[in-house]
């Protein structure tokens, strides 16, 4: 088990490695789109943070020897694609929510 948990720290450290390789990087993210097709759901923009995120739990949970946290996170982020692919609900989950308190701001 210890061996393998290894081996995939490494894996992953090689796999980040490559999304700082401007060459490699599109070839890493049209893989990993196609292992995760899901992530085509996703804003363009949002799609590279979610495949460099992926990459840094699975990275962080390897090296911990507790995978839970990579799966909970590739969960969330296909959760996420879900809600974008249904315009209704995108719109209404992007909608204010009425409130009882003074109205803020987003900081600048």
């Amino acid at each position: 088990m210890a061996a393998s948990e290894e081996a995939l720290a490494l894996t992953a450290r090689i796999l980040r490695q490559t999304l700082h390789d401007d060459a490699a990087r599109p070839v890493l993210e049209a893989v990993i789109t196609e292992v995760l097709p899901w992530i085509e759901l996703l804003p363009v923009d949002e799609q590279a943070e979610c495949v460099s995120t992926l990459l840094r739990r699975l990275q962080a949970s390897a090296e911990a020897g507790v995978l839970a946290p990579f799966t909970q996170l590739a969960h969330e982020w296909k959760q996420t694609a879900a809600i974008y692919a249904d315009p209704a609900l995108t719109a209404d989950l992007s909608r204010p929510l009425p409130g009882d308190g003074p109205v803020l701001h987003q900081p600048s």
